[in-house]
């Protein structure tokens, strides 16, 4: 009954930690704001444990002035006071995790958007001509314009979209005239390819992250299905980076892995 999970400004108010934007906005980890996307960061070395937050509290509060106090809130990443659940006995850290759900939302919306601003003008008319054809399982409602429409997407319209966006777009990039001209110099220099072969790794990266949306909502985990997640969610980091240029991916990376990894 001590779990409190919710999304990240909450979650982070709960933990006692700044703003997931601060220089150490993680509640989990000590990673700086500006290295997120490193995904090769030790997070259990690194890591929040309930014993160090507390002592940190500690500093804070004998802090002579106020200045001192902000020059503390800052090194360490937590508010000047902890949250209102401190008074019950709890690991504010352990009893506050990341939300499964929010956190793969924005993340399939973010995937989503980025794909869409990838898409030359041929290749949006070509993506919304399948689109508008595709068999979709009779019990799901109707969804409007995903390129104009987006913004008003619930979360499951998120996934169910990922879930069919890698046979979505195997139909529609014939060919690298679907994809803009910025994209496909980017992945050129970044991965050393050939144009053949952009196609290959766009749809690869979504069907990367389909399977990766599939195993993270499981009902029932099986070791085989840990160890599955694990590497797909490793593989997904690598391609992301790779394939699409937004900061903004790059830094829910280390934020994905530490919830379902560890």
């Amino acid at each position: 009954m001590g779990i409190i999970t919710s999304d990240l400004p909450e979650g982070n108010e709960q933990a006692g930690i700044k703003n997931h934007n601060a220089n150490h906005g993680c509640r989990n980890c000590m990673i700086h704001h500006n290295n997120l996307h490193d995904i090769t960061f030790d997070i259990t070395r690194h890591g929040r444990y309930h014993h160090r937050t507390t002592m940190q509290f500690t500093d804070i509060s004998n802090a002579q002035t106020q200045t001192e106090r902000d020059l503390l809130t800052t090194k360490y990443g937590i508010r000047e006071k902890p949250s209102v659940f401190d008074k019950i006995t709890r690991d504010r850290h352990l009893q506050c995790p990341h939300d499964a759900f929010h956190c793969m939302g924005g993340l399939a919306k973010e995937m989503l958007q980025s794909t869409f601003e990838i898409l030359s003008s041929i290749g949006e008319d070509e993506f919304l001509k399948i689109w508008r054809n595709f068999e979709f399982p009779s019990i799901w409602s109707r969804q409007q314009n995903p390129i104009t429409h987006l913004g008003s997407y619930f979360f499951s319209d998120y996934f169910r979209l990922s879930m069919i966006m890698p046979f979505l777009i195997n139909r529609t990039i014939s060919s690298t005239s679907m994809l803009n001209k910025t994209f496909i110099e980017h992945l050129i220099e970044v991965n050393n390819i050939t144009r053949r072969q952009i196609i290959y790794q766009f749809l690869n990266l979504w069907v990367t992250f389909s399977k990766m949306i599939s195993l993270i909502f499981y009902k029932k985990y099986s070791e085989i299905d840990y160890n599955n997640l694990q590497q797909i969610l490793i593989q997904w980091a690598e391609k992301v980076a790779k394939v699409i240029k937004n900061l903004y991916l790059k830094i829910l990376i280390l934020q994905i892995q530490y919830y379902f990894i560890n």
